[in-house]
């Protein structure tokens, strides 16, 4: 199976969850907006990512994310691109969100390329008023490349004007260990 084939197969898998997969998306979009958080949480800073943990439900090990938000030019006001991965306590594949313009064409989908790789197409998950997501677990393939990679190149379209916004990945390798590390801990806490 191609890697857009299972990029666009998790994505409809992510798709479709229960009410703990929304409570996740909550804490996720709470991260992603930079919502202050109880003095319980802690937060982290590798290169370009911010990883948030804050304590889940009696578990002793916190539930982890990380984000990214990329700003147009210098004005970190103007957030053009919000990306988040993280973990569901359920799944052993790391999931990313990437959250742009609600003007989206959502029939041409997105891209995602890392550095000089192949670009990967994923489908546009979801469109509101205010915003547009894209959702996906993260193939073993694109998890690599990302971690040894430099730039992540995220397109997609308004009407036909195709638009890309960079993502650093300078720091997601130490972002994504502490990611897996503490999803091992909370999996091995709750058997």
């Amino acid at each position: 199976m191609s890697i857009c084939n299972q990029l666009q197969f998790y994505a409809n898998r992510l798709f479709i969850f229960s009410l703990p997969f929304l409570l996740l998306i909550a804490l996720l979009l709470g991260a992603a907006l930079n919502v202050t958080h109880a003095a319980s949480t802690e937060t982290s800073v590798y290169g370009a990512w911010t990883v948030q943990c804050q304590p889940e439900n009696g578990n002793p090990t916190p539930a982890c994310v990380a984000t990214q938000l990329v700003s147009k030019g210098n004005d970190a006001r103007q957030v053009v691109i919000g990306v988040t991965v993280g973990y569901e306590a359920q799944h052993s594949m790391p999931h990313i969100i990437f959250r742009v313009s609600p003007g989206a064409n959502t029939h041409k989908g997105a891209a995602v390329k890392i550095d000089q790789q192949a670009h990967v197409s994923i489908p546009i998950t979801n469109c509101d008023k205010q915003i547009c997501e894209v959702r996906s677990f993260i193939p073993n393939v694109l998890l690599e490349q990302m971690q040894q990679g430099k730039m992540l190149q995220f397109a997609f379209f308004i009407k036909n004007q195709q638009i890309t916004y960079p993502v650093s990945l300078e720091g997601f390798s130490q972002t994504y260990q502490l990611l897996v590390s503490n999803h091992t801990l909370a999996s091995h806490h709750t058997q």
